[in-house]
């Protein structure tokens, strides 16, 4: 049983990470997020910053919350995306659920932060719900156009 519990962390370290400077789906995105924080036990948000040619340029943990909701201010996520210069962010959180849907509040969370991107300049490409082994794009489903 330990042999194998060492086997499964030694590759999960050695799995790829999100690259600074590469340009990233939101297949790709959705599926190394899942398996970073699919089986976490709180909401955790991070902001992905890119640039003019959508490169990564950071990633940053911005709000973790209890188990099923998170306190999300857009000022907190455009204040790191000024910081860093960013042309784009793209936004993901998990639901320690594991079921990708989004809420109302997703919803709402998403519309808000396009509305403000588009009055600093900083457009939303995709907001990205992950679950345990799985993801959702919102791009993809045509939600966030």
């Amino acid at each position: 049983m330990c042999r194998a519990l060492c086997e499964f962390a030694e590759r999960l370290n050695k799995r790829p990470k999100l690259t600074l400077g590469k340009i990233y789906t939101s297949q790709e995105i959705g599926e190394e997020m899942s398996l970073e924080l699919g089986l976490s036990l709180q909401e955790v948000l991070f902001v992905i910053l890119l640039d003019t040619k959508n490169q990564i340029v950071a990633k940053k943990i911005v709000f973790q919350g209890t188990l099923d909701t998170a306190t999300v201010h857009p000022r907190e996520i455009f204040r790191f995306a000024l910081q860093y210069a960013a042309a784009r962010i793209m936004i993901v959180h998990n639901h320690p659920s594991g079921d990708t849907v989004p809420s109302k509040n997703d919803l709402q969370l998403t519309k808000r932060i396009a509305e403000c991107g588009d009055i600093i300049g900083i457009g939303l490409l995709d907001h990205i719900i992950v679950g345990s082994s799985q993801y959702m794009s919102m791009r993809e489903e045509k939600i966030l156009s």
